[in-house]
């Protein structure tokens, strides 16, 4: 039962160590795609906050260099519109400046000028602006600005800029390395409170397992201990019911068990110790009862009964008869000595038509005397034994301990001398063991 309990702990403490690791990989999981998700959140909002900065910066720019063109483009001074995309292209969000006329034809690209008018500025894959748009986003980090060169009243052509507002290398290394760096902080972090929490919940495991199992095992180590004195001969343990339904059933069963075991303990002991025929103790029982007085070193009498003429009812009757007449004369005899001397002792059949009892405490020769008086009265009225009149007698002999036998085979003999000697005597009387009786013959019933 103590392997099946450490077998019981055992289990809880693996399966919550599994569980812990599930546990943890899931957490881990989950914490990298959480910190990947605040890069890219973090990724997100830095190109918004420098989309919105380039946008500012370019919107200032394109208002200045639109005054400064104003006069340059009036008066076609190409080589002073170059000077002033040149400068204003040295910013790095701007990937291209382009100067047009009033309808779109290009006047400058940033490198060289176009003083023909002849190539609209689609040629260069931007499309003219619509009415009221300043504006225009044409790609994911991709603006495309415009800006009219001139006044209310008059306008000579437009400034438009290539501007680009994702974050740069450098800012995007800076970011990443940024990250980088508190990520593993994080998990230096959170390694150590990983680990303490593996060890707190293995020794909280460790422990609810050994509570557990001795909840679990507790019932079941009371039905092996009672499983195992009743199969030691305890038919009378008391088996703990308990409260569980599955428990309840097994501690039912082994008291179904308990209870069959009882009965045929009973029907063997009954077989082993007691006679078939009147249903008195037998010749094994009286063995037993007779070492045990013995060995109590106690004064007590023995008194051995031979039915006189029972071979006769045997052989004229019939041998059911003469079996009635056993369990009839063994009854009478029992309430006789029960009404006349209050004597509730067992009677025992040791074979035949020969009967023995145990007076314990008599030790006296008149009140042997007068047990075997009350005896021997009882049995000299007829018996009706199916139907069938049947009249006996009984020769009763009687010794004392320790002064007619100091063991139990001597005892027994001295009684059965004396037995012989009152049917010698002529039969239906007692006779008390004498040391000189020793040398009388046997008789026979």
């Amino acid at each position: 039962m103590k392997n099946f309990r450490t077998r019981i702990s055992l289990t809880f403490f693996i399966t919550t160590l599994l569980v812990v690791i599930v546990v943890l990989a899931i957490s881990i999981a989950t914490t990298h795609f959480a910190v990947k998700g605040q890069l890219k959140v973090a990724k997100e909002s830095l190109n918004e906050a420098v989309k919105e900065e380039v946008i500012r910066k370019t919107t200032i720019l394109m208002q200045t260099m639109a005054d400064n063109l104003f006069d340059p483009l009036y008066n076609y001074r190409f080589h002073e519109i170059t000077r002033l995309l040149k400068y204003s292209a040295n910013h790095h969000e701007i990937y291209g400046l382009y100067v047009t006329d009033s309808d779109w034809n290009l006047v400058h690209d940033g490198n060289r000028p176009y003083p023909d008018h002849q190539t609209h500025i689609s040629a260069v894959d931007i499309i003219p602006l619509t009415e009221g748009e300043r504006i225009r986003e044409v790609s994911n980090g991709h603006l495309i600005f415009y800006q009219a060169i001139g006044d209310r009243e008059l306008t000579l052509g437009y400034l438009v800029a290539d501007v680009s507002t994702s974050v740069g290398e450098q800012y995007q290394s800076y970011l990443e390395a940024s990250f980088s760096s508190s990520v593993t902080s994080f998990w230096q972090q959170m390694g150590l409170v990983y680990l303490a929490t593996i060890a707190l919940v293995l020794v909280l495991a460790f422990w609810v397992g050994k509570i557990l199992s001795g909840y679990l095992v507790k019932p079941l180590t009371a039905l092996a201990i009672a499983a195992e004195r009743i199969g030691q001969g305890e038919l009378e343990h008391k088996i703990p019911l308990a409260g569980d339904r599955e428990l309840h059933i097994l501690a039912e069963a082994l008291a179904t068990m308990q209870q069959k075991l009882q009965h045929h303990h009973h029907q063997e002991r009954r077989l082993a110790y007691f006679d078939s025929v009147t249903a008195l103790p037998n010749r094994h029982a009286f063995q037993k009862a007779l070492s045990e007085q013995v060995e109590q070193r106690l004064p007590f009498a023995l008194m051995f009964f031979d039915l006189d003429d029972f071979k006769k009812v045997n052989d004229t009757l019939g041998h059911a008869v003469g079996d009635g007449l056993l369990a009839a004369f063994g009854n009478r005899l029992l309430n006789g000595l029960k009404q006349q001397h209050q004597l509730d002792l067992p009677l025992y059949r040791i074979g035949g038509d020969e009967f023995v009892i145990l007076l314990p405490a008599v030790e006296k020769k008149r009140e042997l005397k007068a047990i075997g008086d009350t005896a021997i009265a009882v049995v000299s009225s007829p018996f009706v034994v199916d139907g069938q009149l049947c009249q006996i007698g009984v020769s009763v002999g009687g010794a004392f301990y320790p002064k007619h036998g100091q063991d139990r085979d001597t005892l027994l003999r001295h009684a059965d001398i004396a037995m012989y000697k009152a049917k010698n005597g002529g039969k239906n009387r007692l006779s008390i063991y004498a040391n000189s009786d020793e040398q009388l013959p046997d008789g026979e019933s």
